[in-house]
C-alpha cells in the first residue's frame, strides 16, 4: 500500500530494544489489523541482540524503523510522538499483542467522540504457561475491578486510570497544549504523570473490552520498576495536588522526611508500607473536598461500602 505523507489516521509509536524474542509477534499484530489506514513508527535503541535483523526482513510500506540514542523509552516515545502524521497516535510495546480490531475500535470511538482525547481499553495479562487474567487484576493486585470506564482526577489519585500500552490519543491536542512525557521519569510511572496532565485538558475513556494481550516475562518493565515506582507515584501526586491548589494553598512542610521515610522502607525491602504511603501524604479532608468536586459519584461509593460493612451489609 502507497500512502502519502502525513495522509494516515493513526500512527502507532512502538519503541523496542533487545526485543528480538517477541519483536515479530508484536509488529505482525499492529500490522494485520482490520484498519490499515496506519504508519507504524518503530523507535529502535541499538540493541546487541538481532532485532534490527529481524525488522529489517518485515516489508510493509507502512513501517518504518527510526534508530534513536540509547536513552531509555521515555525518550523514545517522544521521539516517536514528534515524527508521526497520523491523525491519532496510538502506543504499543515490543512484547505486546494488538487485537486484529483493537484500532479500529478505539478510532471510531474518538471520531464519535471529540470530547475524549485518549481512550484505553481493557487487557489480557498472559505469560508462557497461558492468560492470567486482566491486567488490572494480576498486576495491580490492589484493584478487584476493570478499568474504569470514565476515570476523574480523583481516580488518578488513587488508582491507574489507562493501561499504557492500550492509549490512542489525538496528536492534535497534545501539539496544542505541548504534552509530552516528562523525561525526567525514569521507567516509572512517566505514563500516570501523563495522564495526569492530560486530564486538565480532555477527557480520558477506557473501552470495557479487551483490546491487546500484555505479556509477562521477567524482563518486564512493569515488573523491573516496582520500587522504583513508589518514589515517582508520590511524586506525580504532589504535583497534581500543586496544580489543585495552585495558589500555595497546599503545603506540607514535612515532605522531605516522608520521602526519606520511604526510602528507608526501599532499601530495608519493607516496601508494603509504602502501598498506601501516598494515600496519607494529604490530609484526609483535601482528599474528600477533591473527591467532592472531581468525582462525587466515587464518593458515594466509598461512603455506601463504609455503612456496609458497620451495619452488617444493610444501609
Amino acid at each position: 500500500m502507497t500512502k502519502k505523507k502525513g495522509n494516515y489516521k493513526v500512527s502507532v509509536i512502538l519503541p523496542c530494544y533487545n526485543s528480538a524474542l517477541f519483536i515479530k509477534e508484536a509488529v505482525d499484530s499492529i500490522l494485520f489489523q482490520t484498519l490499515d489506514d496506519l504508519e507504524l513508527i518503530i523507535v529502535y535503541e541499538a540493541s546487541p541482540d538481532n532485532t534490527l535483523q529481524i525488522l529489517e526482513n518485515i516489508h510493509d510500506n507502512r513501517m518504518r524503523v527510526v534508530q534513536a540514542p540509547r536513552k531509555g523509552i521515555v525518550p523514545a516515545l517522544n521521539y516517536g510522538i514528534e515524527l508521526a502524521e497520523g491523525e491519532y497516535i496510538a502506543r504499543m510495546d515490543a512484547d505486546d499483542i494488538a487485537l486484529p480490531q483493537r484500532l479500529e475500535r478505539q478510532v471510531g470511538y474518538l471520531d464519535e467522540h471529540p470530547e475524549i482525547g485518549l481512550c484505553g481499553s481493557l487487557a489480557m495479562a498472559f505469560n508462557a504457561e497461558g492468560d492470567l487474567g486482566l491486567f488490572g487484576d494480576v498486576i495491580l493486585r490492589e484493584r478487584k475491578d476493570s478499568w474504569i470506564e470514565s476515570p476523574g482526577l480523583m481516580h488518578q489519585l488513587i488508582d491507574t486510570v489507562v493501561c499504557h500500552p492500550t492509549v490512542m490519543f489525538r496528536r492534535g491536542l497534545f501539539q496544542h497544549y505541548g504534552l509530552k512525557y516528562d523525561e525526567s521519569f525514569i521507567g516509572a510511572c512517566e505514563d500516570q504523570n501523563l495522564w495526569c496532565r492530560v486530564m486538565r485538558y480532555t477527557k480520558i475513556h477506557n473501552l470495557q473490552e479487551i483490546l491487546l494481550r500484555y505479556r509477562i516475562h521477567e524482563n518486564n518493565g512493569t515488573v523491573i520498576s516496582g520500587h522504583q515506582g513508589y518514589m515517582q507515584w508520590l511524586r506525580t501526586h504532589r504535583e497534581l495536588m500543586t496544580w489543585l491548589y495552585p495558589s500555595g494553598y497546599y503545603t506540607d512542610e514535612n515532605i522531605n522526611e516522608k520521602i526519606d521515610i520511604i526510602i528507608k522502607y526501599l532499601k530495608t525491602g519493607d516496601y508494603p508500607h509504602t502501598r498506601t504511603f501516598h494515600y496519607d501524604t494529604f490530609p484526609r479532608w483535601k482528599r474528600i473536598i477533591v473527591m467532592l468536586i472531581f468525582d462525587s459519584n466515587r464518593l458515594k461509593e466509598k461512603i455506601t461500602k463504609r455503612l456496609k460493612r458497620m451495619n452488617n451489609g444493610r444501609i
